[in-house]
């Protein structure tokens, strides 16, 4: 901090206000005493003479000051937060508090579309037996209706109306074919 020794020692060294001809900025425009913008910091407009206001930013206090003025920017901040933080939960839970009001107290056709669902959880499981490829005798299967679990590996379409699949179970592949067809209608044709 050598470098800033220089320009305080010759603020110093100043000591009162300027008699010259040329006005400091302390003295303002009228050429009184009294400053036109904000004191420094930590020094009140009525603190006394431009002595006490040189010491003031020549020693110590300034650091000291200074210090204290970005400690209480600091706790400004972090109240500000926590204050902004409070405010939005507390307006959350006044419109979750206000959603549950209309659930419960709404019109019911649209209470009943719009009201909140649970997950499914496997709750409705029908237990079938689902067969394993490895464990399937090809020969008896074909023809009848299988239950088995697998990914699909790949989607071959062979027309509009034929598409070949690959199933895949592990490393067990099985190839099926789905084709669409038309129901025929029963209005005399």
């Amino acid at each position: 901090m050598s470098f800033l020794k220089k320009p305080f020692q010759k603020i110093k060294d100043l000591g009162g206000p300027n008699d010259g001809g040329v006005l400091s900025k302390t003295e303002g425009v009228s050429g009184d005493a009294t400053p036109r913008s904000l004191p420094p910091y930590g020094v009140t407009e009525g603190s006394g003479n431009e002595s006490e206001r040189f010491t003031l930013l020549n020693g110590n206090s300034i650091k000291r000051r200074s210090a204290e003025f970005i400690r209480e920017t600091r706790q400004r901040r972090s109240i500000d937060k926590a204050r902004a933080k409070a405010e939005t939960k507390k307006r959350e839970s006044m419109a979750r508090i206000a959603d549950e009001k209309f659930l419960e107290e709404g019109p019911p056709m649209l209470t009943k579309l719009y009201r909140p669902y649970s997950m499914n959880m496997s709750k409705r499981w029908n237990h079938e037996n689902r067969i394993l490829f490895k464990d399937m005798d090809f020969g008896k299967a074909e023809g009848k209706i299988i239950s088995f679990r697998a990914r699909i590996h790949t989607l071959r379409r062979m027309s509009a109306k034929l598409v070949f699949i690959v199933f895949r179970q592990q490393t067990m592949t099985i190839q099926g074919v789905l084709s669409g067809f038309k129901q025929h209608e029963e209005h005399g044709m």
